[in-house]
């Protein structure tokens, strides 16, 4: 939500004004503002449509969107990221000293978190370990029936590698279900590290005033253990969203 993908804002202005009447959730979401010609009108149309209609739920999935969608008067709800919901998978540390790494290329990305990801890569690929290079946008049409197989084969893939280096949200997000540890860069705005605040675990590493050095510590200590891991499960934190969602019979 918010001025920096306008396009999908308005489709959601959209439907909001074309059924007033109808009951409406959005699930859970980050709202940002960039300082750009229209965050002031963009702000006030939020505020002017959302706070409209009657019968709309709005749910935030971290607590500085919650905090922003409260001051413009819309009464969010606090729930993850739906991609939570799912139930982490167990992962074992391989030993094959490959890395995957999840990087943005679109207009999100934050100049000094990929300054320091090079650098950080550089030196592992020095140290002998095999970086491998993906994203979690898929340049191709997916049909409905191929999504759970795509999905299901690219978790699998990230769970078999020892170390998932990251800026997206959902790269975390993966890192976090397939219980594959992780060295977490923040994005442009605050959902990277909300989100983090929410799942914390000692398997993620978010590097924010941290230097190279401490993340090199983490990955050495980490890849070392030679554990199976597995995240909590954060089933509990969508009650109030199931609830919701009975209510409707949905």
């Amino acid at each position: 939500m918010g001025n920096n993908w306008i396009n999908e804002e308005k489709l959601r202005w959209d439907v909001i004004l074309t059924f007033p009447n109808a009951k409406i959730i959005v699930l859970p979401q980050t709202i940002h503002f960039e300082d750009s010609y229209n965050k002031e009108s963009c702000i006030d149309t939020i505020s002017r449509v959302y706070t409209s209609h009657k019968n709309l739920t709005v749910y935030a999935r971290e607590k500085t969107s919650f905090d922003i969608l409260t001051s413009m008067g819309i009464k969010p709800k606090l729930v993850p990221d739906m991609v939570l919901y799912n139930e982490p998978q167990s992962h074992l540390i391989s030993k094959l000293n490959k890395i995957i790494v999840i990087s943005r290329r679109d207009k999100e990305k934050n100049k000094d978190s990929q300054e320091k990801m090079k650098e950080l890569i550089s030196i592992l690929e020095n140290q002998g370990f095999e970086i491998e290079y993906c994203d979690t946008v898929i340049d191709k049409n997916i049909t409905p029936e191929e999504r759970n197989n795509i999905l299901d084969e690219f978790l699998s893939h990230l769970g078999k590698c020892d170390l998932i280096i990251t800026d997206r949200l959902h790269g975390m997000i993966f890192s976090y279900i397939t219980s594959t540890p992780a060295i977490v860069f923040s994005n442009y705005n605050h959902k990277v590290n909300g989100t983090y605040d929410i799942i914390k675990s000692k398997n993620l590493f978010l590097f924010k005033d941290n230097t190279i050095d401490e993340a090199l510590n983490f990955i050495d200590k980490t890849l070392n253990d030679n554990i199976e891991i597995k995240n909590k499960w954060i089933k509990d934190k969508y009650d109030i969203i199931k609830k919701e969602l009975k209510e409707y019979g949905i």
